[in-house]
């Protein structure tokens, strides 16, 4: 018998009210674990205070195998941290270069601080001569464990790892990878490839710079987890999926490439553990409750953050297109016009056309169909080794009208060869790039940010998922690279989706721009020749030799396509508030759009009608 259980979504990352569901077999009680709930007197006495910590007890499911806690370390950097687990051992810091983890002080709690690039490694010894594997119960076909960490992102990407072994790149299943992450697809969960699991369907992580409870469990059919003692999402996968790799190291901060022994660049963890256990068994919903009960008291959030002020551009882009192109039925071979440089781009491919203020895309086949070709270079000129900035960043306002698969915003580098491509058609395997897709597959409201460094090979390829809801809608798309760090961010409409630090897998260094070979600079086509063509409508596109601050984009995004934001700009109301009757008890919605330099406020009145018994309620 099937039943279907709705997820209320968790306060803090997903808009409150909005259920999820997946279906569930009516199954037997899960496997029965060796501790020992709290009884519901207990936990209510605890939760209020009444019950201290010293009547109460760490619930725990079976042998648990690790148990660290930095909460009372010294501050500074950290070599290595013992495990009171049954293994034993030591964490043992590793990085980058002299980069080690270190303990500090966020909020009014002590964490092991990872800046991405940082990791540790269990070893048997705080020299970390020997890893430790982990134990038959937790690898293997179905194992069943718990994972359970205290602790706070600063800004989530789409998947940064907390606690990992086994190892990516197959078969299905043979990884655990515990992350916190907004990847709807593995932003909790990477078992590689179906397995994977989001903390929520529609993407979104636990509300960042806050310290979490968070806990995964895998019960040898189901795998579940949990956020601050509640449930936020499951996946029903079966007997037989999982069969985590062996014989691998067990990893904070980062997971482990399919040689099962180099440590993955691109997913390392920029977030702070303070605490982290590994039960052998699984952890009923009670006892999970329990503990985060029992430690919450343990920890202080930091202060939150200055809402974040929009500010205005230092200096405005080296390149930029707006599209504004006489009225055309079919734009194919038409100028895309440069109105602050030389770097003129061209119309190519069918279905194409302007509309006075826009270029627009029918979307399909790139053997025929349209996109915009910009001239070669715009990303590689800006390297330092080309005598550039060292610094890049792409803006754009666009609209995606339609579904087409693995189509792309934008997509820089080349397509299997030195060689420009100059037209539709033709291309093959894209070896070096920046892209940003307008869809993962056939899902609308996912999107992928990628860089390859393959031509040559050995660069290797660095990925960010990201959740959307701009599908069919105007929307504000920055791209910015700093040379010098790696570190490239993706935004939409003025907030920071994610990123990650492109560094040579073999040298450890950061990608140059100049390693890229962008002689395709396209909007709306793939330098892979199998994924179709964008359907969609571009507003305005930019190069700027510098890297936007988040103020500059959120000043960029409110400002508006029109104007270059490096000046006092004039407030415009695109959209006014239309007049709404209503019934007294509905709730009514106003919406008004305008343009112009920050800050912007907004002045309305509402005549509602007054009673004793249901005063007027209106909020700005």
């Amino acid at each position: 018998m099937d039943a279907t259980v709705a997820l209320k979504a968790m306060d803090g990352f997903i808009s409150p009210g909005i259920q999820q569901s997946f279906t569930m077999k009516n199954t037997s009680n899960p496997p029965a674990t060796r501790g020992r709930a709290l009884p519901a007197l207990t936990l209510a006495l605890l939760s209020a205070g009444v019950l201290t910590r010293a009547h109460a007890q760490l619930q725990t499911a079976g042998e648990v195998f690790v148990n660290i806690d930095a909460t009372q370390q010294a501050v500074g950097a950290l070599p290595s941290l013992a495990n009171s687990g049954t293994l034993a051992g030591f964490f043992v810091g590793t990085g980058g270069g002299a980069t080690i983890p270190k303990v500090a002080l966020i909020g009014g709690t002590k964490g092991i601080q990872f800046d991405g690039t940082s990791y540790m490694q269990l070893a048997s010894d705080a020299a970390g001569a020997t890893l430790t594997l982990p134990p038959a119960g937790i690898v293997g076909l179905d194992p069943t464990v718990s994972i359970e960490v205290w602790a706070l992102n600063p800004d989530a990407a789409s998947e940064e790892t907390m606690v990992s072994w086994g190892k990516r790149g197959g078969p299905d299943g043979s990884n655990v990878s515990f992350g916190y992450g907004t990847s709807f697809q593995f932003g909790a969960v990477g078992h590689w490839g179906s397995p994977d699991l989001g903390w929520n369907n529609d993407g979104g992580a636990p509300a960042v710079n806050k310290w979490h409870h968070l806990v995964y469990t895998y019960d040898g059919t189901t795998t579940r987890v949990y956020a601050d003692g509640k449930i936020a999402n499951a996946e029903i996968l079966g007997s037989g999926v999982i069969d985590t790799a062996t014989d691998t190291s067990i990893n904070l901060a980062t997971q482990l490439d399919s040689d099962g022994t180099t440590p993955t660049g691109g997913l390392r963890g920029t977030l702070s553990l303070a605490r982290v256990r590994i039960h052998d068994g699984v952890l009923t919903d009670s006892q999970i409750a329990a503990n985060y009960n029992l430690e919450k008291a343990d920890f202080i959030d930091p202060v939150p953050a200055t809402p974040l002020q929009p500010d205005r551009l230092g200096k405005g882009p080296i390149h930029r297109y707006s599209f504004s192109e006489a009225v055309a039925a079919d734009a194919q071979g038409m100028v895309i016009k440069d109105s602050v440089g030389t770097a003129d781009g061209v119309v190519q491919g069918a279905g194409t056309s302007y509309s006075g203020t826009r270029l627009v895309l029918s979307g399909g086949a790139s053997t025929t169909q349209g996109y915009g070709d910009l001239p070669n270079g715009l990303i590689s000129a800006n390297g330092a080794a080309n005598g550039g900035t060292g610094e890049v960043t792409f803006e754009t306002w666009f609209k995606i009208t339609g579904s087409h698969t693995w189509s792309r915003v934008f997509d820089f580098g080349d397509s299997g060869g030195p060689d420009e491509v100059t037209g539709p058609g033709g291309g093959g395997t894209g070896l070096d790039y920046i892209e940003y897709s307008a869809q993962i597959g056939d899902d609308v409201n996912s999107r992928r940010f990628e860089a390859r460094d393959e031509d040559p090979g050995g660069g290797g390829t660095t990925t960010a998922d990201v959740g959307t809801t701009t599908f069919n809608q105007d929307a504000h798309v920055v791209m910015t690279w700093k040379e010098s760090t790696g570190a490239l961010s993706i935004y939409e409409n003025g907030k920071r989706l994610g990123g990650f630090t492109k560094t040579n897998p073999t040298t450890g260094n950061p990608t140059l721009m100049s390693d890229i070979n962008d002689v395709n600079v396209w909007l709306g086509r793939s330098n892979w020749s199998a994924d179709n063509n964008l359907q969609g409508e571009y507003d305005e596109a930019r190069f700027y030799d510098y890297v936007l601050t988040p103020a500059q984009i959120l000043g960029n995004k409110l400002a508006g396509s029109d104007v270059i934001n490096n000046t006092g700009i004039a407030v415009t109301v695109t959209t006014p508030m239309a007049s709404l009757s209503i019934p007294v008890t509905y709730p009514a919605t106003f919406n008004v759009v305008a343009k112009g330099s920050s800050p912007i406020t907004f002045h309305g009145c509402a005549t509602v009608p007054r009673s004793p018994a249901r005063p007027p309620a209106v909020t700005p």
